[in-house]
């Protein structure tokens, strides 16, 4: 069985020879009279999506996968999909796969991380309170410390008699202890102008003794 192809520009079969693009089909006579107005055939767009196997979770932004949650045990394949298959994130928080929200699986390198951020704080601290003047840290440095210091606890007012009552009772405790034990004899203190009288009559009195004898 035969049939004649129809043109979509022109709608005949003047030609034999037709060109077929996508679904569409042209003649030779009409390509020739109306070029780039051919019919083109669109390619379906395809999406490439991120999935990370070890914590379920998955995205299509690139940046969000690599940047803000690949860490050292992550196991990330890459899918293609035609159109984005909803929800486009899931896993993690509420569109949120950052690595602040799997910290069971990688407690350790969390430490090991606020542990670096945490001297790199204490030396810039210590380096603007000491001799050196604020002006040799690098702008990097002041950056840091300045993006840093909105985690330092906040500071709320002391309470110096919370532990008033527990005072007391030790006090009390020590006084008791106290009364309990031996009363002992002080030594009478001799004044110094007193000990040097002694100390020269003595002396005398042995000077003399072996002159007598003598």
């Amino acid at each position: 069985m035969t049939g004649e192809l129809d043109c979509s520009v022109c709608g005949e079969s003047s030609s034999s020879f037709f060109m077929t693009v996508g679904t569409a089909s042209i003649c030779m006579d009409c390509s020739k009279k109306s070029k780039g107005k051919i019919p083109q055939f669109q390619k379906p767009q395809t999406f490439t999506r991120y999935i990370c196997k070890t914590h379920n979770c998955g995205t299509y932004n690139v940046g969000k996968m690599y940047n803000t949650h690949e860490m050292k045990d992550c196991v990330i394949i890459e899918q293609v999909t035609l159109g984005i298959i909803r929800p486009a994130t899931f896993g993690g928080l509420n569109g949120d796969i950052g690595r602040g929200h799997f910290l069971g699986v990688n407690e350790i390198v969390r430490l090991v991380t606020n542990l670096a951020n945490y001297k790199r704080f204490a030396f810039i601290h210590i380096k603007n309170r000491s001799n050196y003047n604020s002006k040799k840290l690098s702008y990097p440095d002041k950056k840091y410390y300045n993006k840093h210091l909105r985690y330092l606890p906040i500071m709320h007012s002391i309470d110096y008699h919370k532990s008033d009552e527990y005072l007391m009772k030790l006090k009390f405790n020590l006084n008791m202890y106290i009364s309990t034990m031996p009363k002992r004899a002080r030594p009478v203190i001799v004044p110094q102008a007193v000990r040097a009288k002694m100390y020269y009559s003595n002396l005398m009195k042995d000077f003399s003794s072996q002159v007598i004898k003598k």
